[in-house]
C-alpha cells in the first residue's frame, strides 16, 4: 500500500530542514564560544600573573623608600605596620 502525500508534508519537510540547519548553526556557535571562553580564561590567568609580579615590584620599591626614611630599621617592611606615616 502506497502512502499518499498530503499537501502539508512538503511544508513540514522544509520546516524540519530549517530546524536542522538552525540546530547545526547553534552547535557551531557553541563550539566557537567555548573556544573564546578558553582564550579569555588564559588571558585572565596571564593578566593575574602580571599583576602579581607588579605588586611584588611595587612592594620592593615601597620597602626601599621606607628604609631610606630617617629612623627606620634596615629590616622595615611596609606590611609589618611600619609604614611611612606610623613613625613620629
Amino acid at each position: 500500500m502506497l502512502r499518499q502525500p498530503t499537501t502539508g508534508e512538503p511544508e513540514v519537510s522544509r520546516y524540519l530542514e530549517q530546524l536542522e540547519k538552525r540546530i547545526e548553526e547553534k552547535d557551531e556557535v557553541i563550539v566557537m564560544l567555548r573556544g573564546e571562553l578558553v582564550h579569555r580564561n588564559e588571558e585572565i590567568v596571564r593578566r593575574n600573573e602580571r599583576e602579581r609580579e607588579t605588586n611584588i615590584l611595587i612592594r620592593g620599591l615601597q620597602n626601599l623608600v621606607l628604609r631610606l626614611q630617617p629612623g627606620s630599621t634596615p629590616s622595615a617592611d611596609v606590611l609589618d605596620g611600619d609604614g611611612m606615616g606610623s613613625k613620629n
